[in-house]
This record gives C-alpha cells, structure tokens and sequence, in this order.
C-alpha cells in the first residue's frame, strides 16, 4: 500500500469482513475456512504490506478458492481501495475440523 490512509482503509475493510464472517450461523453450519492471523508490515516510506494466515477446513473448497485474492470480487475490491494484489501475501494452512462433543 502506497500510505497510511490507504492502509488504514484496507484495515476498516477487513474488520468489517471479520465482522460480517463471525455473525451467528446457522446450527450446524461451520465456515470451510477462517483468517485467524492479519498483521502488517509497515515501510521506512509509509508504504505497507498485509499478510494473512487462512486455515482451511475443506480440501476441496480449499482447491477451489485457494487463489480468491486474485478474483474479479477483489480486484474490484482492491480497485476501490486504491492497491493492487501484490500489496498482500497469504499464508495456506489446513486443519481438521473440530469434532463437536468429542
């Protein structure tokens, strides 16, 4: 990200989208992925870099939205914030899901 500004755009946008992805569900409906790691890495120039860590739960929605970030919904995302794709670097990991009762 090119300043501080933008930066703190690309932030508000990602709390509101952890916002919207920790709203209630239905019983028994569990995400097939979650960010459970977002920082930033911030320039001596006022530019920034933001790194996610995506833990998957399902292989094969994993196979099919692994590379998301470079999707039409966020380029136009990334257009109306004023960055670009390599502004941000992500992290892959999977995980079995949780057994309930177990």
């Amino acid at each position: 990200m090119k300043d501080d500004a933008t930066l703190q755009k690309v932030l508000h946008a990602i709390e509101v989208s952890d916002r919207r992805l920790a709203a209630p569900k239905a019983v028994g409906d569990i995400d097939p992925y979650d960010w459970t790691i977002v920082w930033k890495d911030s320039a001596e120039d006022g530019s920034a870099k933001v790194h996610f860590g995506v833990v998957w739960y399902d292989d094969d929605y994993y196979l099919e939205h692994r590379e998301t970030l470079r999707g039409h919904f966020h380029e136009r995302l990334f257009d109306r914030l004023g960055v670009e794709v390599d502004d941000f670097t992500v992290t892959h990991y999977k995980r079995e899901q949780d057994l309930v009762g177990a």
